[in-house]
């Protein structure tokens, strides 16, 4: 179990078109309109070399995807504990890559984990003039109450860009679709991974070059994928936000569970 990586799968994929998961292809739209991508719906869980367990992203609840339109039929924690025998409240550390909501929309249960988070992402979601930019409609209230409480527990470490935060696991500060997105960093038993979140949703994304339409700053969006594609020329093995790479590398294991739907 040390050193391996698991992709949470706490719903099936929808099905997106182009327009809606691609920025470059708003004009062309008319040409694409019969192309669509698969959009799933992740968290992970990697287990370092001193067998401590890092969670990344919480998902959401049933009734917060359902305020979105969408449906839950499973939990991270129910499958965490469904197939790992863990229960929410014995999981070590949660790193939230950013506060939206299908990422971090049910930190409650992990009542004893040390969460990580980028301060540019918490001064966002706490800015009187939240909700002018693209994408702050994902941001809700449940998560900003819950974050508010870990503050005063002292379980929240506010970070300042990149940072080592174990021998086996880093993060990497990589906004445009939010302030303070980050990806993190892990290593595999052959080499490492970059979990890129939703600073490219798809392999699309980073394959074009261009981010996510609802984004709060497409031109620092692009500069994020520049730096996926420089990781990558490098040996990291790039993983989506929203989808799968072309093959899990070794130490990665695909668990899949529950529902999750367009209604």
């Amino acid at each position: 179990m040390y050193q391996a990586l698991y992709f949470l799968e706490y719903g099936s994929p929808i099905w997106r078109s182009r327009k809606e998961c691609l920025i470059q292809d708003q004009a062309s739209y008319c040409t694409l309109r019969s192309t669509s991508l698969a959009f799933h719906f992740f968290a992970w869980l990697y287990f370092d070399r001193h067998g401590r367990s890092w969670l990344i992203d919480t998902g959401c609840t049933d009734s917060i995807a359902r305020a979105f339109g969408k449906r839950v039929n499973i939990t991270i924690p129910i499958l965490i504990e469904i197939n790992f025998g863990l229960r929410a409240a014995e999981i070590d550390n949660v790193i939230l890559t950013h506060l939206h909501y299908d990422h971090a929309g049910n930190i409650k249960p992990f009542e004893s984990a040390h969460f990580y988070v980028q301060e540019d992402e918490w001064s966002h979601i706490n800015s009187p003039p939240l909700g002018k930019h693209k994408g702050d409609e994902f941001y809700i209230e449940t998560t900003l109450r819950d974050l508010k409480k870990l503050i005063g527990e002292k379980r929240i470490t506010l970070l300042n860009g990149s940072a080592k935060l174990a021998d086996d696991i880093s993060v990497i500060p990589l906004p445009g679709h939010s302030p303070g997105l980050q990806g993190v960093r892990v290593n595999l038993p052959h080499g490492p991974a970059v979990l890129a979140s939703d600073s490219a949703h798809l392999l699309n994304n980073l394959e074009t070059g261009s981010p996510f339409p609802k984004s709060f700053d497409i031109n620092k969006g692009v500069e994020s994928i520049n730096i996926l594609r420089l990781l990558e020329s490098e040996g990291n093995t790039i993983i989506p936000g929203h989808g799968l790479p072309l093959r899990l590398p070794i130490g990665a294991h695909l668990v899949r569970s529950g529902s999750l739907v367009k209604t």
